[in-house]
C-alpha cells in the first residue's frame, strides 16, 4: 500500500459506503497469498490443491474461514496494519478488531453459501461488524450482476465496504476458479451471536465460545488502536 487516506476518500466512502484502492497488496503478494490459502484450505480438507477445483463453493467456504491461524504468511497479510488503519479511518471506528477472514474461492460450480442479496451484517455472526475489505487474488473474470457486487479491478486491489450495504456476494460463486480474501472488522466490544444466514454461525462453538460471549483478543485480535 503506497497511499494515504484523504478527505476526498472519506467523503466518497461516506456517500457511497464503499471505495476501491489499487495495490493494497502487490501482485506478487497476492499470488503468494492465493497459493498459501489454497495449501491451507487443501490441508483442512485433507485433499490435494488440485482437488479444490472439483469441490463445491459451499464446501470451500465452510472450510475457508480464518486460515490465517494456520500459516504465518497468511497471518501477516490479514493483520497488515495499513489495511486496518485504512479501515478504521473509513469506518470511523477505533479500536478495530478482526472479526474474521474468509477465503472466497470457487472450484466446480455447485451449492453456494449464499443465494441472495445480503448486507455484511446480515451474513455475519458478530454484533456489530463495522465493514470489510475484499481483495482480489487472481485475474479470473468475475460475473456481471444487476446488483452491487464488489469486484476489484486487478490483482492486489481491494474494495472497502460498509456493513449495511446490500452485496451480491452470491454471484461470485457462479464462476469457477475465482479467488478473493474477505477481511471483516468489528469494534472492540463485539458479541458472538446466532445468525442463521451465516453458514458458519456455529463454528466458534468448537473453540469453546457460546452465543452472547464477547470476542477475545487471542482469537479475534485488535488490529488497530489509533
Amino acid at each position: 500500500m503506497r497511499f494515504a487516506i484523504t478527505a476526498e476518500h472519506r467523503e466518497f466512502f461516506g456517500k457511497h459506503n464503499y471505495i476501491e484502492f489499487d495495490d493494497l497488496f502487490t501482485e506478487e503478494e497476492a499470488v503468494e497469498l492465493k497459493t498459501a490459502l489454497d495449501k491451507a484450505l487443501a490441508k483442512r480438507l485433507a485433499v490435494s490443491v488440485a482437488a479444490l477445483e472439483k469441490a463445491s463453493p459451499l464446501t470451500l467456504y465452510l472450510h475457508g474461514r480464518n486460515l490465517w491461524k494456520e500459516d504465518p504468511f497468511i497471518k501477516k497479510m490479514v493483520l497488515k496494519s495499513k489495511l486496518a488503519e485504512t479501515a478504521s479511518s473509513l469506518f470511523k471506528k477505533k479500536p478495530l478488531r478482526l472479526a474474521y477472514a474468509q477465503f472466497l474461492r470457487t472450484g466446480y460450480p455447485g451449492e453456494k453459501p449464499y443465494s441472495k442479496l445480503l448486507t455484511l451484517q446480515e451474513c455475519s455472526s458478530f454484533q456489530p461488524v463495522t465493514g470489510c475489505v475484499l481483495i482480489r487474488l487472481n485475474d479470473i473474470v468475475a460475473p456481471s450482476s444487476p446488483y452491487f457486487c464488489p469486484v476489484p479491478e486487478k490483482i492486489g486491489s481491494g474494495i472497502f465496504i460498509g456493513s449495511n450495504i446490500p452485496i451480491a456476494l452470491h454471484t461470485l460463486f457462479e464462476v469457477a476458479h475465482l479467488g478473493f480474501l474477505l477481511i471483516v472488522y468489528s469494534p472492540d466490544k463485539t458479541l458472538y451471536t446466532l445468525e442463521a444466514r451465516d453458514p458458519l454461525t456455529h463454528a466458534l462453538k468448537k473453540e469453546g465460545m457460546a452465543f452472547g460471549d464477547a470476542l477475545r483478543n487471542d482469537m479475534h485480535p485488535i488490529v488497530f488502536r489509533g
